[in-house]
């Protein structure tokens, strides 16, 4: 039979708190004595390691020390863990799934990290205790000013926003600087392996849009309707969970502490 971990972690942490108990009357001692060695065969039955001779456990016997994390839900555990951490150190939802995997929690999706991500989703609309400071990466309300806070929802709000745009055929950033001319002689000099400082010289634009336009340029021959769209970025599991970037304390460089 399977039994509800948070009735395990019940147990075990009514035992531990009795044999710290060091009571100087006798008949309490017993006592003490008799419900610890009823609390621990409860709970090594419920955990499936009953030993073949269920010991007494006594006052002065050392108990193994219970997993922090037992008989909270999944979003319950992450938050927990958060606590654990300095201020704006915000985690990424593979660091937060490994954390409580090292602890001994167990997790039984097949993909952690994304019942991490939509744990900490809900918990964040029902009950505002923590944060997502960008796509997939969280930390509690509590570390960042109001501030800091607008700034995030401001953030949030625009993805959101953008991403409504995008499936109603809207097309965001702006338009291409190079006409369909410019853009056969762009080609001709990234084939002649022309400096990438000439060609922005020469067009008028910065290195990221260099790159940008030579993804965009790729697949594109003359002919082909212009200007060609954008590359779609393919979403991975790992753009959630797995790419560090940037400063962990979120954006709190930018702005000043209230």
């Amino acid at each position: 039979m399977t039994h509800d971990s948070r009735h395990i972690g019940t147990y075990h942490a009514a035992l531990v708190a009795l044999v710290q108990e060091h009571p100087e009357n006798s008949d309490d001692r017993a006592d003490i004595d008799a419900a610890t060695a009823a609390l621990f065969r409860i709970n090594a039955r419920r955990s499936g390691h009953l030993p073949s001779q269920s010991p007494m456990v006594g006052a002065n016997d050392t108990l193994p020390t219970p997993n922090p994390y037992d008989g909270l839900s999944v979003s319950e555990a992450a938050v927990k863990y958060l606590k654990t951490l300095n201020p704006k150190d915000s985690q990424r939802a593979k660091r937060i799934v490994k954390a409580l995997i090292d602890s001994g929690y167990e997790m039984e999706s097949e993909r952690p990290e994304v019942a991490i991500t939509a744990a900490m989703k809900r918990r964040s609309n029902n009950y505002g205790d923590i944060v997502q400071i960008r796509y997939g990466e969280w930390g509690l309300r509590e570390w960042y000013s109001q501030k800091e806070l607008k700034a995030f929802d401001h953030k949030a709000r625009t993805i959101a926003g953008m991403d409504a745009a995008r499936a109603r055929g809207v097309k965001i950033g702006s338009a291409m600087k190079l006409t369909e001319g410019d853009a056969v002689i762009f080609k001709e000099m990234v084939a002649s392996g022309t400096k990438i400082g000439s060609i922005c010289e020469k067009f008028g634009i910065a290195y990221a849009t260099f790159h940008n336009y030579r993804k965009r340029l790729e697949s594109w021959n003359p002919g082909d309707p212009y200007p060609p769209p954008k590359p779609e970025k393919k979403k991975t599991e790992s753009d959630d969970d797995d790419v560090e970037s940037g400063d962990r304390s979120g954006i709190s460089k930018h702005f000043g502490e209230n």
